[in-house]
């Protein structure tokens, strides 16, 4: 068995109990592997993994938590490593449900003076917190069988879906709140007659029409829209003469005569300079209700028989059972690293520096096996997410889903993990960059398309 080792040095006694502790709790609040390394990682650069008595200012234990500051308790609780561990935890794995990777979530907690100073520990981490847990490659571990000794099964809860305002380091108005949400559940959000209206677009859309507007018709000067062949315009502004308060977000107005422009449309955004008479009108397509967001899931372990010491395994690549599964681990794997957006460098490298969308989905999939529009390589220029709108097949997939068109792609998973999307952007959860994220996002003006019988 390999030995764990602490920035390159093998492990002590006293470290190796440390790092399977962190492991053990970690797992039973709900941990995967990418989150416990980060954890590690964050617990190698403050303390060396060593429950330390001292250090700068009041700061003392596994990670270095000052009695002075925050919640982390006294003296004595910041040096019990199960009280350091658990309070560390509880905030990062908030912080990690939220969509931000490992580091970033280490550094919401510690709000440290070197925000990034665990990265270079990550790799490292990973590999100890495999040891510790049988984890072999880039999925989840869970608990196993314990062998001779007793059992010690998996408990799988659901946990409640959260949505918060803002975070302690990033407020938030109630309004851009909403927006969010909204955003989530393709429901509408605004104001208008002195009432805040919030209600689903279907609502909206069984309402009768307020205007007709047809290019031709009384005060519609000219109607602007993008459709093609494969589908139905998303989008459209109308310019025309109207009155500043006739015309209002949330009505419902039918556009006629304009081919895929055709049909029921909600009001969207209004906009009047005080120096013209026309107003542009922007309209969108009544999208459907989306469901309720799958819940989250938490692993923890029952003692049986008073054997309390747990027994991880994991999975290989080469034992994912398609290459959808391997697609996700794959995911979740740059997930972690947490690297920055950036279309500057799009080469499909082992471990890219940073990636826009369609690099960071070119990556999953071509290391998953599955080819690339243009037979584009390892070590290629990554296709732009428009060369996407003719891969595979047409159609949401069993698994997964490629959704793309010109400007933007992203991947939708169906019932593989936790996760319900692989995204550059957030909707709710975390930052920019490419994430794995628990929150959805709108599918109106994205085409769909899947790779055969996945």
């Amino acid at each position: 068995m390999a030995s764990l080792t602490v920035k390159g040095q093998q492990a002590s006694a006293a470290q190796a109990q440390n790092i399977v502790l962190l492991c053990k709790i970690g797992k039973e609040m709900g941990c995967n592997r990418s989150q416990l390394a980060g954890a590690l990682a964050t617990m190698m650069q403050e303390s060396t993994c060593i429950n330390m008595t001292g250090g700068d200012r009041d700061s003392a234990g596994l990670f270095q938590q000052r009695p002075s500051v925050g919640s982390w308790g006294t003296y004595a609780q910041v040096t019990d490593p199960v009280h350091a561990i658990k309070a560390f935890l509880t905030p990062y794995l908030q912080y990690s449900r939220q969509g931000y990777g490992p580091i970033v979530a280490s550094d919401k907690v510690q709000r440290s003076a070197f925000p990034s100073a665990p990265q270079q520990w990550y790799d490292e981490s990973w590999k100890d917190v495999g040891i510790v847990t049988g984890g072999k490659d880039f999925t989840d571990v869970t608990f196993g069988s314990l062998g001779a000794g007793g059992t010690n099964p998996t408990v799988v809860r659901n946990l409640p879906y959260e949505f918060s305002r803002g975070s302690p380091d990033k407020p938030e108005n109630s309004w851009d709140c909403m927006g969010r949400l909204a955003q989530e559940v393709n429901w509408q959000r605004f104001m208008r007659g002195g009432s805040l209206w919030f209600v689903s677009e279907q609502w909206l859309a069984s309402q009768p029409p307020k205007f007709l507007f047809a290019v031709g018709t009384r005060g519609v000067i000219k109607i602007d829209f993008n459709a093609d062949a494969r589908r139905n315009a998303a989008e459209c502004t109308v310019t025309a003469l109207a009155k500043r308060w006739s015309v209002l977000p949330g009505d419902v107005v039918r556009v006629s005569g304009e081919g895929p422009a055709d049909g029921l449309w909600i009001v969207s955004q209004t906009q009047r300079s005080l120096a013209t008479d026309t107003t542009d009108i922007t309209l969108k397509r009544p999208a459907p209700k989306l469901p309720e967001p799958a819940p989250q899931t938490s692993s923890s372990s029952v003692s049986v028989a008073g054997n309390t010491a747990p027994n991880l395994s994991g999975y290989n690549l080469k034992d994912a059972p398609n290459q959808a599964m391997k697609a996700y681990w794959l995911a979740a794997r740059m997930s972690s690293w947490n690297i920055p957006y950036d279309k500057g460098q799009r080469n499909l490298v082992a471990h890219p520096p940073s990636a826009d969308c369609s690099s960071s989905v070119s990556w999953a999939l071509l290391n998953a096996g599955f080819p690339l529009p243009g037979g584009v390589q390892a070590g290629g220029w990554a296709p732009v997410s428009g060369q996407f709108e003719s891969w595979g097949q047409a159609g949401e997939g069993k698994y997964m889903t490629i959704e793309c068109n010109a400007e933007h792609i992203w991947i939708r998973w169906h019932g593989l993990g936790n996760y319900w999307r692989f995204d550059t952007s957030p909707y709710g959860s975390g930052g920019y960059g490419p994430h794995m994220r628990t929150t959805p996002r709108p599918t109106t003006g994205f085409i769909q398309r899947h790779w055969p019988n996945l």
